[in-house]
Parts: C-alpha cells; sequence; structure tokens
C-alpha cells in the first residue's frame, strides 16, 4: 500500500481515541480509497478499523511479514521479522506495526523517502519509545552492517543504540578503504574490537 493513500483526517471526531474491551485505541491514520480509519494500541501490540458508517471492527493482532517456510529463500531465513497489520484498512490494505505506533504518537505521516528504526534492534518490539525516523538508504545500510554481526554470532540489540550507531559508522568507513576480500578476513573478535573499543 503506497504512503499517499493514507491522509490524517482533520475532523477532530474522526482522530479522537476510544476505549474498546478496556484498550486504549489511538488514531492512526485513514485511507483515502474507502474512509476507513485505523486506530491502535500505544505499542501497536493491537489495532482496530473504524468505517465510515462508525462501525468498530474486530480487535486484530499484528503477525509477521514473513514467515520461515516462505518460497522466497531471503525472507525465510531472516533472523529479524517486522510485525504487519494485514487487514488495517480492509481487505488487502496492511500496516506495518512500527509505522502505526509512531504515526499514533507523532500525530504525523512518515515522510516519504523515510522509515522506521527500532532503537534496540527487536523488530517487534513497537513502543513508539523504541522507535526513530531514518533515511531508507540509512537504514538498509545499518541493517546490512549490523547483519555482518549476527552472521559472527554477535546479537546487536545486547548493545546500547549509541555503540551500535559508532560501529555503523566504523564499518562504512573501513568499507570505503577496504576490499571486499579484506572485509571478509575480518574475524568475529575484529568486529567486537571495533564495536566495543573506543580506540579500535
Amino acid at each position: 500500500m503506497a504512503r499517499s493513500d493514507l491522509f490524517i483526517d482533520p475532523n477532530p471526531r474522526a482522530g479522537h481515541s476510544f476505549t474498546h474491551g478496556g484498550i486504549l485505541f489511538r488514531y492512526v491514520a485513514t485511507h483515502r480509497a474507502n474512509a476507513v480509519a485505523f486506530y491502535c494500541n500505544t505499542d501497536a501490540t493491537k489495532g482496530i478499523a473504524v468505517y465510515p458508517s462508525g462501525r468498530v471492527g474486530n480487535v486484530q493482532r499484528p503477525h509477521p511479514n514473513s514467515y520461515p517456510n516462505c518460497k522466497i529463500k531471503y525472507n525465510a531465513n531472516r533472523k529479524q521479522r517486522y510485525l504487519c497489520f494485514k487487514d488495517a484498512f480492509g481487505q488487502v490494505k496492511s500496516l506495518y506495526a512500527s509505522h502505526a505506533s509512531y504515526i499514533a504518537e507523532h500525530g504525523e505521516l512518515i515522510p516519504e523517502g523515510m522509515t522506521t528504526d527500532h532503537k534496540d534492534g527487536i523488530t517487534t518490539h513497537n513502543d513508539p519509545s523504541n522507535l526513530r525516523l531514518l533515511s531508507l538508504s540509512e537504514n538498509i545500510r545499518q541493517g546490512s552492517i549490523l547483519r555482518g554481526l549476527r552472521n559472527k554470532g554477535i546479537i546487536p540489540s545486547y548493545f546500547p543504540l549509541w555503540m551500535r550507531d559508532r560501529y555503523c559508522q566504523r564499518m562504512s568507513a573501513f568499507n570505503a578503504t577496504h576490499t571486499k576480500r579484506q572485509r571478509s578476513k575480518l574475524t568475529r573478535e575484529d568486529l567486537l574490537n571495533m564495536l566495543i573499543e573506543d580506540t579500535p
């Protein structure tokens, strides 16, 4: 679903939070095609659609965007999976849980060319305090660099955000001055030094 399909409804009534089944749901956005509004709870573990007639849909839970038995090998082998509300705005009109959480918290759509990044590196932890915006290119770059740690048995989420950001900067500088062959010779200890040491 394209981001241009969504808008923040200026009608205060449409944007109100409401309680359903003892859960507070906050307004996320409305779909242009069918005027269905979507709401989620604080950490986006539950969501609910509200139709133009005022009818409230069933409570939805986000599901992983890929599974180990996926036919696409890359998706099947993923170490991290993102949660997604598959029918947020009606059938096959999906929304990432992290996007829903960020929009509900900040009251504005995610700009084109930007995406949400999980500060602790855990892609299923979608509390607003754990989300920040990064450019798509920066998010892909950092994801690729951190994947190199996982491939060596180092779990990035065990380390604080500032340390992971510093490591990504160091690896980018290393990649710019070394060949692919030299990069492939880096050992687990080399990567840990680059991640932890003040002066690797």
